[in-house]
């Protein structure tokens, strides 16, 4: 009896589960942004001692970003947590997270 009702719970659930499997999982600069408010606050409007990211051009953001990629001996300097989260984006990911807080030029 209850294999005979299995499929019919399952059809039953559809409609419960529909609006989850519609659901698209967050952006790659999504999840990043996510992370840079942990720290910079919401919107990355700035947090305490962590400077703001909204307001700055989106040049100087992925300039500042680029740099701290290309220098490896800042990602193990003390307090410069920032070279280790750079060191492990993507190009595209950089650009897009700058254009994401920055300003245009």
């Amino acid at each position: 009896m209850a294999r005979r009702c299995l499929p019919w719970l399952a059809l039953a659930s559809l409609p419960l589960a529909a609006p989850l499997l519609a659901l698209e999982p967050p952006s790659t600069v999504a999840r990043w942004a996510a992370a840079c408010n942990g720290c910079h606050g919401p919107e990355g409007r700035g947090s305490g001692a962590m400077p703001a990211l909204r307001g700055q051009s989106a040049d100087a953001l992925a300039a500042k970003l680029q740099q701290w990629q290309d220098d490896p001996a800042a990602a193990t300097a003390p307090g410069h947590v920032m070279a280790r989260f750079a060191a492990i984006l993507e190009p595209e990911t950089l650009r897009a997270l700058a254009d994401h807080y920055g300003t245009a030029p």
